[in-house]
């Protein structure tokens, strides 16, 4: 049984599946009921299912020391950058041995100690024993002197505290109170985690927004992959709101849900004229939805792969655009997109736009592959793909490629980003490697001659 008081409450994916989940703090009073037995914080871990578990088995060295404390309260945050949540837990431990509510050691102890969340889904105990101490008085509003209160204090604050652009960890407790209940003078006491890991080096140019466009069928499929940490990821599936744009024979009302591995992690409908994702339209530079539409759109936070499917809420079909924009918040970045769907001629040809943001060019991998499907058990593929990049608006082509010849640099750039191999030399599938500066772009898929068949189109970020 857990305790019955709540001391503090974050929110994060803890285990890396996608999901948010819950870390909750209980102060451990041994003056009302004993506790021995019971655990100062719990994570509990979204179960996908509108429900959650306390997850014991989280931490690395099993579940946190059992303490006497009083206050307990808690920060959420990435603190070594690493794209992946973590949490730091301040509280003051209380030495009492009676029950009776007299503090029979007059010293509380000022304690903290934070959790690195790991790629195994496993939360790590860092020693709080290097925690640098930091006078109140050298952090700007944050002073603190000698007062009167009703009871110890605990606060955790995440801030920057040496101005790096790193996130660090403040926290202070009120020492020392003598005896429960009587108040007595107290003294802030005030520490510090200080990040010292350097960021990272950010890319001069980044792949920005990834998005594609065909006939939906009976779904479309669209794949993507956030590499270097964990990605704020806004989502849209749009059929009714092409119109504007005099696209023919648009999906009615596609349903948008989001997979991870098989699992269905997210999912919308309409999107509901949302404030909150208006302005995230407007911060990433999508074009508005008219309030009222049944097009659907979502944000996520996502690491790692995921998969995307947008099919009729009704049953119907029709041309569907899926986008992807990056955030923005978060330390990775978006490394890949790919769809697979059948391409057909004119408006039905499979198109796949991207934007380039940044200082530099960004030299990306983008294969449309065809024959190379059969070897996964893929019917009616197309047999000649060709592929075609041209900037937004432009009547020029940037680069294209119809066979792309088996070569052995191509070879090896496929195995540095994952990219399987394709059926042989000879085959007729379509490869190019293209360096484009700052800007909007398609890749459009269509079958040489105007054939039509199943094809999958690959936008690669290459390093």
């Amino acid at each position: 049984m857990l305790a019955t008081d709540l001391g503090d409450v974050g929110r994060g994916d803890f285990n890396g599946d996608g999901r948010e989940d819950w870390v909750a703090t209980f102060p451990l009073f041994p003056h009302t009921i004993p506790r021995q037995s019971q655990e100062p914080v719990v994570v509990f871990l979204n179960d996908g299912k509108g429900g959650f578990r306390a997850a014991p088995d989280i931490w690395a060295n099993g579940a946190p020391p059992v303490r006497t404390v009083h206050q307990v309260r808690l920060a959420v945050a990435d603190f070594n950058r690493d794209g992946r949540p973590d949490f730091v837990v301040a509280c003051e431990e209380l030495n009492q041995r009676n029950l009776g509510g007299r503090v029979l050691d007059e010293k509380a102890k000022n304690a903290a100690t934070i959790y690195l969340g790991g790629a195994d889904g496993v939360l790590r105990a860092q020693d709080r024993a290097v925690l640098p101490w930091v006078q109140p008085w050298q952090l700007e509003g944050y002073a603190m002197t000698k007062g009167y209160v009703d009871r110890a204090l605990s606060a955790a604050v995440p801030m920057d505290i040496d101005g790096a652009g790193q996130l660090d960890f403040v926290a202070w407790v009120d020492t020392p109170f003598t005896q429960w209940p009587q108040v007595e003078p107290t003294q802030a006491s005030l520490y510090s985690i200080v990040s010292k890991e350097a960021e990272p080096a950010r890319p001069a140019s980044v792949l920005y927004n990834l998005s594609i466009r065909t006939g939906t069928g009976s779904g479309l499929i669209v794949g993507f992959v956030v590499g270097g940490g964990a990605r704020d990821v806004l989502m849209r599936g749009i059929g009714p709101s092409l119109a504007q744009f005099g696209v023919p024979g648009t999906i009615a009302d596609p349903k948008l849900e989001v997979y991870q591995d098989a699992v269905r992690i997210a999912a919308n409908d309409d999107w509901g004229a949302s404030g909150v994702l208006g302005r995230d339209f407007t911060n990433a530079g999508a074009f508005p939805l008219t309030a009222g539409t049944r097009d659907a759109a979502l944000r996520l936070a996502v690491r790692g792969g995921r998969t995307i499917q947008v099919a009729g809420a009704d049953g119907g079909s029709g041309i569907a655009l899926v986008e992807l924009y990056d955030l923005g918040a978060g330390r990775g970045r978006l490394i890949n997109v790919s769809t697979r769907a059948q391409v057909g001629t004119g408006a039905d040809v499979l198109v796949a736009g991207f934007s380039i943001v940044g200082t530099a060019s960004k030299r990306l991998l983008i294969r449309a592959v065809g024959p190379s499907l059969g070897a996964c058990g893929v019917t009616g593929t197309l047999a000649d793909p060709v592929v075609e990049v041209k900037a937004l608006g432009a009547t020029s082509v940037t680069a294209a490629n119809d066979n792309w010849g088996g070569t052995a640099a191509l070879k090896t750039t496929f195995a540095s980003v994952g990219a399987f191999a394709l059926a042989g030399e000879a085959s007729a599938d379509a490869v190019v490697i293209v360096d484009v500066p700052p800007g909007s772009y398609t890749a459009t898929v269509s079958g040489k001659n105007g054939t039509t068949g199943v094809a999958l189109v690959e936008i690669y970020d290459l390093p």
